[in-house]
């Protein structure tokens, strides 16, 4: 079911594991690479839930990198946050406190070296689950050098063999492994700073700041924002850290004594990680904004994406989660594109069936109903200050949402100065002026209608098809048979909805297409 390497964890072994993580140095952040199921991080969260801390921080910061479809199927089912696929080829400005993981056997040794090495820099802590082999017989270069690591200076381990440990879990093996936690410890660069400041002293840079060059495609906005961000944050974390570094050399002195600097983000004093999620979170707005993700989005799903900012601001703006987030979109597009469609179609027929709007609606005698009805090749709608249509959407919004569904239905092509283009407020639609878009015309007149003329009858025919039968009105097949093959009732249908000639084409584009007529093409 899973690749030949996952052996998931048991919940013995795995409580085990957290417990021995030393908790006395305060765990904020926690990773779990090659996650599995997500049983450590699970694990994780039980204990500290268990010590409390659940309760002083009120949110479980971790996220899980998982490389098999499968299983980040699985985690994301559990609502973990899933943020990479293969750790072996992870980078994130982000900071954990705890690597907490049980890497495939094969690449155990390549995992921990990785989580040694995000933690060296700043310290943290590693707990991993290792086939004991790798450090029972150290026959290669790669073990000797991970067993001088984990016993040098810098680092603080301890070791624990558990044989068996494996014979009970869901996918048994008789493998011996070892429990490994390791410490690194931030290294002092105080006296690093000191003699910077001797050496500036004695003799004064005369290198000009360097203007940054973007050495990607300026026409491609996303690799553009990937790139701002990455400078940006590596700026943000090096003021940090230069922060953290001098700020016992500025501030010591009296307890009592206001500091003389002080370093903030919001209220809270300053971070690497709470600088990074306050960026991450203005780089996923403005993503959210931007024209290059959002051209073929409804107004619901940019909605949408807009209550979702604050869980985006957990994950690294990159294109691993940008791609990511792309299908994801796809992924409900058609789901929201079918919803938009039904809408548009209500807009364009019974929901303004009333009075002077009757117009609007085309009745026939529809395939299990008598009363079933189509849009027709024009349509007037009320406008009230600047509101019409669904509830909640502005003059703009709606128009631009028919033009986007029509757009669904022809294939997605570019369109030359769309509605959301050149229509920002309702002040820009004319009294009596006719103003051309893609799909049709529209005149804003001032007794408070609007009169939409369509140009594609052919997109609206496919959006009366499509509606027809979501509503029932028209049968699953329509236009799969040719008019000579239907029987009578069939035919009284096509003759009540577009007719003979119309349903002639109608079926030679079905045809044609394999059934495309039928079904969204931005699907």
């Amino acid at each position: 079911m899973f690749g030949a390497q996952f052996y998931p964890t048991p919940s013995r072994l795995a409580r085990t594991l957290i417990a021995g993580v030393d908790w006395k140095r305060g765990i904020q952040s926690v990773l779990e690479p090659s996650a599995g199921r997500g049983d450590l991080i699970a694990a994780t969260d039980s204990h500290m839930t268990h010590l409390g801390y659940r309760l002083k921080t009120h949110t479980f910061d971790a996220d899980v990198i998982e490389l098999d479809p499968e299983l980040a199927s699985i985690l994301r089912g559990k609502n973990y946050r899933l943020i990479w696929d293969d750790f072996l080829t992870f980078r994130s400005w982000k900071r954990y406190d705890l690597i907490v993981m049980n890497p495939p056997f094969a690449d155990g040794l390549a995992h921990l070296n990785k989580a040694l090495d995000m933690q060296a820099p700043y310290g943290g802590q590693v707990a991993c689950i290792l086939n004991a082999e790798t450090l029972r017989n150290p026959y290669t270069r790669e073990r000797r050098e991970l067993i001088a690591r984990l016993n040098s200076t810098s680092t603080t381990s301890k070791i624990e063999y558990v044989k068996a440990a494996f014979t009970d879990a869901d996918r048994s093996t008789n493998v011996e492994v070892a429990l490994i936690w390791a410490t690194t410890q931030a290294p002092d660069r105080t006296d690093r700073i000191r003699a910077d400041f001797h050496a500036a002293s004695q003799q004064a840079s005369t290198e000009a700041p360097q203007a940054r060059h973007d050495t990607v495609d300026v026409g491609d906005v996303i690799d553009n924002m990937i790139d701002d961000f990455d400078v940006e944050a590596a700026a943000g974390v090096r003021l940090i850290d230069t922060w953290a570094e001098t700020s016992s050399l500025l501030n010591h002195g009296s307890a009592y004594r206001s500091p003389s600097f002080e370093l903030r983000i919001g209220s809270s004093e300053a971070t690497v990680n709470s600088f990074l999620q306050a960026l991450r979170r203005r780089y996923w707005a403005d993503l959210f904004e931007n024209p290059a993700l959002i051209a073929s989005l409804t107004i619901g799903l940019r909605d949408e994406l807009r209550t979702r900012i604050d869980e985006f601001a957990g994950y690294d703006f990159n294109t691993h989660n940008i791609r990511a987030l792309q299908l994801s979109l796809l992924s409900s597009l058609n789901r929201s594109a079918e919803d938009e469609a039904v809408k548009v179609f209500d807009t364009c027929s019974q929901q303004h069936a009333y009075s002077k709007f009757s117009s609007n609606v085309h009745y026939y005698n529809g395939w299990k109903t008598n009363e079933a009805w189509k849009i027709g090749k024009r349509v007037v709608v009320p406008v009230h200050l600047g509101w019409f249509g669904q509830h909640g959407s502005t003059t703009q919004e709606t128009l631009a949402d028919i033009e986007l569904v029509l757009n669904y239905f022809d294939g997605m092509r570019p369109i030359d100065r769309p509605v959301a283009e050149r229509i920002a407020t309702p002040r820009d639609i004319p009294t009596g002026t006719k103003m051309e878009f893609a799909y049709f015309t529209v005149i804003a007149y001032a007794k408070g209608t609007v009169h939409i003329t369509f140009t594609r009858p052919d997109l609206v025919k496919r959006l009366n098809v499509f509606a027809g039968k979501r509503y029932n009105m028209l049968p699953p097949d329509y236009g799969t048979t040719p008019y000579s093959g239907l029987d009578e009732a069939q035919r009284a249908l096509v003759d009540a909805f577009e007719g003979k000639t119309s349903y002639a084409s109608t079926h030679a584009e079905v045809t044609a297409t394999g059934g495309r007529l039928l079904a969204l093409d931005a699907a």
